[in-house]
């Protein structure tokens, strides 16, 4: 069932876990950010949830000097807790963990990492967990092939970076998901 911003304004406020990942594309999390936050605080919480344990998580944006540091960083608040919930970053106690009501994977060329590892820091075993208790659960570019991994995404129709998909990747990856290579 879809349910629209309008519906959320009579169960407020929403948490929104913006998952953030070495390598994310920092464009990927601000325009959907921004779109959202049109809606109002009293309506969507925003958490950048780090997959690192760390509060500056680096973006894939190239620096235009040249200078090697990367890209723009964003400092997350919240990090990964057991059974798909975050916790405040930083002595945050499992007991005092929350869980989100929406889950947002942007893309990046961090994805690849996030997709092609044994899951060590426990990435994609936490997104399946949280969208156990999600209601609404999205994504941008790669961050469906991130979804895909983690096995949400079975059964589903789903699109992703058109490169990637030509390569096919995904689909290879994950072929109980039903890519659409146009979308």
């Amino acid at each position: 069932m879809t349910k629209t911003l309008t519906a959320f304004r009579s169960q407020m406020p929403r948490i929104v876990a913006c998952l953030l990942f070495p390598g994310f594309e920092l464009l990927d999390v601000a325009a959907p950010l921004e779109l959202l936050g049109a809606v109002g605080q009293e309506t969507l919480q925003f958490r950048y949830v780090t997959t690192t344990g760390g509060e500056n998580v680096q973006s894939s944006l190239m620096e235009a000097s040249g200078s090697g540091q990367g890209g723009p960083r964003l400092q997350a608040d919240f990090e990964m807790a057991p059974d798909g919930a975050i916790r405040a970053l930083g002595g945050g106690r499992n007991e005092d963990a929350i869980r989100p009501n929406v889950l947002f994977v942007p893309g990046g060329v961090g994805t690849r990492r996030l997709v092609s590892g044994d899951d060590e820091q426990g990435v994609l075993s936490w997104i399946a967990d949280c969208v156990q208790h999600c209601e609404i659960v999205f994504s941008v570019c790669t961050g469906s092939w991130v979804l895909a991994r983690a096995g949400v995404l079975d059964g589903l129709e789903a699109t992703s970076n058109k490169a990637v998909l030509r390569l096919g990747q995904p689909q290879r990856d994950r072929p109980q998901v039903m890519w659409q290579a146009s979308a």
